[in-house]
């Protein structure tokens, strides 16, 4: 049976095996995570209405095809 050496009196050598006996390797963070404020303002939340929007649509918004809201009057007399 081997004797209690405290801590504090271990070498270095046996002070680094002990802690390395006791680390352990975690597979997800251990940090507690907390959400965000909503209220608070967010660069990311500003920026992400360009990011979803393609510049092709953009393009068909600015100059769309026909006229849709306001149909093609035919054979006007004027």
């Amino acid at each position: 049976m081997t004797r209690m050496i405290p801590y504090g009196k271990m070498s270095k050598r046996e002070k680094k095996a002990y802690n390395e006996k006791r680390r352990v390797v975690w597979g997800f963070s251990p940090v507690t995570r907390k959400k965000g404020n909503a209220k608070a303002y967010s660069r990311k939340k500003a920026r992400k209405w360009e990011d979803g929007i393609p510049l092709t649509a953009l393009f068909l918004i600015v100059y769309p095809a026909e006229n849709v809201f306001r149909p093609a009057v035919k054979d006007h007399p004027a």
